[in-house]
């Protein structure tokens, strides 16, 4: 990391904050550093989220913006797979809160809900497993036996044999 400095912001002390914040805290390059997304500050802001990346690599909005610095310097071939991957973090995370938004739902005697948000983790992630069980757990309780375990059938098909138990 060098000395670039933009609006009293240098480099080293963004990545220092960076790497003592906490999680979901500070990990994002700071508000005074956006302006450096035009291709005038392009390859600044691609040094600088790199070094924040590097200092919170777990952090999705970090690596968001660093696909976005990637993006505005013209290196698409670098932004493209972290804007995939993180798309595919959030399908997953979707999908998990979903599920997750169904069972209590559920357990609170909101069927109807309940069914909307396990349709709606399928959607994100067609083999999620709670989803799933949850869906069918509806169908039959409804009469509906048949479409259970076509639901469970379709998930089980469109999960990886490592997923499943042994």
């Amino acid at each position: 990391p060098g000395s670039f400095n933009s609006g009293g912001t240098s480099l080293a002390s963004c990545a220092r904050t960076s790497s003592r914040s906490e999680m979901g805290r500070s990990c994002a390059i700071p508000e005074v550093e956006n302006d450096m997304f035009s291709t005038h500050h392009a390859s600044a802001a691609c040094e600088l989220a790199e070094a924040i990346a590097a200092a919170c690599p777990d952090h999705l909005g970090t690596r968001l913006q660093l696909a976005r610095a990637y993006s505005a310097a013209g290196n698409h071939a670098s932004a493209a797979p972290l804007f995939a991957a993180a798309l595919s973090e959030l399908d997953r995370a979707g999908a998990d809160c979903a599920a997750g938004l169904g069972a209590a739902q559920a357990a609170q005697g909101r069927t109807a809900e309940a069914r909307a948000a396990w349709v709606r983790a399928l959607g994100r992630n067609p083999a999620h497993g709670h989803a799933a069980v949850g869906l069918a757990r509806h169908a039959r309780a409804a009469g509906r036996a048949a479409y259970a375990e076509r639901i469970l059938a379709a998930a089980v098909a469109r999960t990886e044999p490592a997923e499943l138990p042994a």
